[in-house]
């Protein structure tokens, strides 16, 4: 869908993206939101989805230097789904010309949030069907995961995790942290001597790597929760 000529949109090339976005996002994960902004465009009152995508959630744009600081993988979800262009309702506007400043706010949208409340959370996605479920983001699994955490924090309100511990025998984790150094490199193609080498892509928004290299790990499915 193109919308290049249309004064209602605003062309994404003409955005720029954040190069330091500390937001990082699966593959699944980036299909989800594409699903989802598919699915809940109809929501727009009096919108006709023939006219394009919208964004429930709008992106941020700070205007000083015209660079997405919230929103990234949403204008990248649009072209994807084969839209060049972000209608400018969608668009909240921004002015910082600090650098800092411009980077903190980077920080704080991303940090500063609420968390879920385990027994609302079942509720609610026990309150809407599964197509509903998975436009939100929640696979079966995640909503069987969150039924039995809701279940554990109902079962134990009396529980007590010091008292179980007593009598338990000791144990010591190895060190998981690893060995950090910096590396120096003189010019471009020595990095990418460098890269052929590790057999890793390192590009210029690279800042840190592992080597060998790692896999994000899921932690959503190491929370403790009752088995009854």
């Amino acid at each position: 869908m193109v919308k290049s000529k249309n004064n209602e949109w605003v062309t994404i090339k003409s955005l720029h993206f954040l190069d330091y976005n500390p937001n990082h996002m699966e593959d699944a994960e980036f299909k989800l939101l594409c699903e989802s902004i598919k699915g809940f465009t109809d929501s727009f009152k009096g919108w006709n989805i023939k006219k394009g995508y919208r964004l429930p959630i709008k992106i941020i744009v700070n205007d000083f230097n015209n660079t997405i600081i919230d929103g990234n993988h949403r204008a990248k979800a649009l072209i994807e789904l084969g839209q060049d262009a972000i209608h400018k309702d969608d668009i909240t506007h921004l002015w910082l010309e600090n650098k800092q400043k411009e980077e903190a706010f980077v920080l704080a949208i991303r940090n500063i949030s609420g968390e879920f409340d385990d027994l609302k959370l079942r509720d609610v996605l026990v309150d809407i069907d599964k197509e509903l479920q998975e436009l939100a983001g929640f696979m079966a699994d995640d909503v069987e995961m969150i039924k039995r955490i809701a279940l554990s924090e109902l079962d134990g309100s009396d529980f007590d995790a010091g008292d179980e511990w007593l009598g338990m025998p000791e144990y010591e984790s190895e060190n998981l942290s690893g060995i950090t150094i910096s590396l120096h490199f003189n010019n471009r193609e020595d990095v990418e001597s460098f890269s052929k080498l590790i057999g890793q892509s390192i590009t210029e928004k690279t800042k840190y790597l592992w080597y060998p290299a790692q896999e994000r790990e899921n932690k959503m499915n190491k929370r403790y929760v009752s088995e009854s």
